[in-house]
């Protein structure tokens, strides 16, 4: 997300951080680097104890 979509959606009740990600493009999830993208955003909810809903259940 970009810091201008970050500070637009600052007043959201939802969780959200900017996390800047170094030698890395703006097409972060086709990059060369997308494994290390794509572990830091699984590993996010679980870190700041999010849960998500039963997707067996829907």
């Amino acid at each position: 997300m970009s810091r201008s979509a970050y500070e637009f959606r600052g007043d959201s009740p939802a969780v959200t951080e900017r996390e800047r990600l170094p030698d890395h493009g703006h097409s972060l999830v086709v990059g060369h680097c997308w494994r290390t993208v794509a572990g830091y955003v699984l590993q996010w909810p679980a870190d700041r104890d999010i849960h998500g809903r039963d997707a067996s259940r829907a």
